[in-house]
């Protein structure tokens, strides 16, 4: 008599996420004073609407010509982020703030990029990757350099969830998700000492 097979579990899959990134969207848009309208329909789909306070920035064409061009730094950031839209959400906040930043999907990928002498001054990482490389790995490569590289870490666990399963030291640097530009940025300066 033949067993069914056991199905095993595998990796979430597009379409199958773990749902952190609307809690990432939800943040960011509450960080900047906005709303969100959510309204779904059966056989219709989901209709997502975004509502943001009114700029009152000047348009880049009326700014003078001798406004600073970075407002951040001048620093190399490596993002290294398993999910696309959080990566890509963090690499413009970066660019926008003047820094020049690599990316990475896991830890596997970042720690290969380091080895073939990638020179950065930050890694910014999830604390929960996939692949051989953890981000406690990224860590200690980091810290071992001459001179030592900074180390971000990022998370929706709370820091005492992490630190109970000894993925995080207590002097470490976590930023909680979801984040918001402000955040973010003010983060980076701390962890890069400006």
């Amino acid at each position: 008599m033949r067993h069914p097979r056991r199905k095993q579990s595998r990796s979430p899959k597009y379409g199958q996420g773990t749902g952190l990134g609307l809690s990432m969207v939800f943040g960011f848009v509450k960080q900047s004073g906005g709303h969100i309208e959510i309204a779904s329909v059966v056989g219709q789909g989901t209709r997502v609407q975004l509502y943001f306070p009114r700029s009152l920035r000047p348009l880049p064409s009326e700014t003078t010509r001798h406004a600073p061009q970075h407002r951040g730094g001048h620093e190399t950031i490596l993002v290294v982020e398993d999910n696309e839209a959080v990566r890509c959400s963090a690499v413009d906040l970066l660019c926008e703030e003047g820094y020049q930043v690599l990316t990475a999907a896991n830890g596997d990928l970042a720690m290969q990029m380091l080895l073939d002498g990638a020179t950065v001054d930050l890694i910014f990482t999830d604390v929960v990757m996939p692949g051989l490389i953890k981000s406690s790995d990224l860590a200690a490569w980091a810290k071992v350099q001459n001179p030592p590289v900074a180390v971000l870490f990022t998370s929706g666990h709370t820091r005492d969830i992490i630190s109970r399963d000894h993925q995080l030291s207590p002097d470490t640097y976590l930023l909680s998700k979801p984040y918001g530009p402000q955040a973010l940025t003010r983060m980076v300066r701390t962890v890069l000492g400006g």
